[in-house]
């Protein structure tokens, strides 16, 4: 490391804990704005009919679906869906569900989730096909969504760091 540096890096470490809690909750809200953007400008969404067996390629990743069965829940019956999920080098599995509870005559479903430091993989079960012809299967990827929730995290801790500044002040003013 050079002289200059050395002074530059000591100047940097001397700033009042008031700069660093601001310039760390503005970063945050950066990196939670381009979290927020990438997630909307790049997502991606494809619905397939697929067979046991069969799959589909979708965001670099193969989709597979291995099976569909019925299932008994502490208060609901459900349709479960397995699935394998591959990608160079990787093979995740993955499942999701159509459950149907007795006091609701709407079906809900629940959501398989994949989720990576690029972003999350989300699959949904459908409806089944008519004579047999598969199921809908609806694949959805939001990417960089973590960084939304780092920069809150940032945000966060920029106020606390904040209320630690004020804090100091406060005890040494007369």
């Amino acid at each position: 490391m050079q002289r200059g540096e050395g002074q530059a890096l000591r100047k940097l470490a001397l700033l009042p804990l008031a700069v660093w809690s601001m310039s760390l909750a503005h970063v945050g809200a950066g990196v939670m704005t381009l979290g927020a953007i990438a997630e909307t400008a790049f997502r991606k969404e494809q619905a397939a009919v697929l067979r046991p067996g069969e799959s589909v390629d979708f965001i670099g990743r193969r989709v597979t679906l291995l099976e569909v069965g019925e299932i008994e829940g502490a208060n609901y019956a459900a349709t479960r869906a397995n699935f394998r999920v591959e990608r160079p080098g990787q093979v995740q599995r993955m499942s999701a569900e159509r459950r149907f509870y007795p006091t609701s005559p709407m079906p809900t479903t629940e959501v398989g989730i994949l989720s990576g430091l690029d972003g999350d993989l989300y699959v949904a079960l459908g409806d089944a096909g008519r004579d047999n012809s598969g199921w809908t299967v609806r694949l959805y990827y939001n990417p960089l969504v973590h960084l939304i929730f780092i920069g809150v995290i940032m945000m966060a801790l920029g106020g606390i760091l904040s209320l630690l500044a004020l804090s100091r002040r406060r005890k040494l003013a007369p």
